[in-house]
C-alpha cells in the first residue's frame, strides 16, 4: 500500500469497504488497513498521547465519539462488523472467540481500549501485530 495508512472515521471506512466489493476479502483488507492506521497513531509520541486522552476522556468505549474526535475500538473492525451485520458468530474473528462480541473487553478488538487506557503502548503494539497475523492467516 503506498503512503501511510491512517485510521479512518466510521463513514469513510464503511464507504471504502462498500466501494471495494463489501465481501469478506474486502472486510479483512480494510480491517487490516484500520489496524495499520491505529499502529500509525501508536508509533508517534504526540499521537499516542492524544489517543490516550481520547480514551481517558470518554471513559467508556460506548461513550466515544467517532474518529478523530474520539476513539472506539470497534472502529478498527468496522468492516468485519458491517459484513456480518454485527452477528458475531458469523464473523471470522467472532468465530475464533466463541461468538463473543468484539465490544467485550477481553475480545480481540475490545482489548485495544483497555491497553490504551492502561497506557500499555508495548502491549498494544504486540496485540496489533497479533491481530494482523490472525486476519492474515
Amino acid at each position: 500500500m503506498p503512503g501511510t495508512a491512517r485510521l479512518r472515521c466510521a463513514v469513510d471506512i464503511r464507504s471504502a469497504f462498500d466501494n471495494d466489493g463489501a465481501d469478506e476479502p474486502a472486510a479483512v483488507r480494510w480491517t487490516l488497513r484500520q489496524i495499520a492506521g491505529l499502529s500509525f497513531e501508536v508509533e508517534d509520541d504526540d499521537r499516542w498521547k492524544r489517543l490516550f486522552e481520547l480514551v481517558r476522556r470518554a471513559a467508556d468505549p460506548w461513550n466515544a465519539d467517532d474518529w478523530p474526535l474520539g476513539f472506539d475500538p470497534l472502529l478498527v473492525c468496522s468492516p468485519l462488523c458491517t459484513l456480518v451485520s454485527f452477528e458475531c458468530t458469523r464473523c471470522v474473528v467472532g468465530q475464533r472467540q466463541g461468538g463473543m462480541s468484539c465490544a467485550h473487553p477481553t475480545s480481540a478488538f475490545g482489548r485495544i481500549w483497555h491497553l490504551i487506557r492502561d497506557r500499555n503502548r508495548d502491549g498494544l503494539r504486540s496485540h496489533l501485530v497479533e491481530l494482523e497475523r490472525t486476519l492474515s492467516a
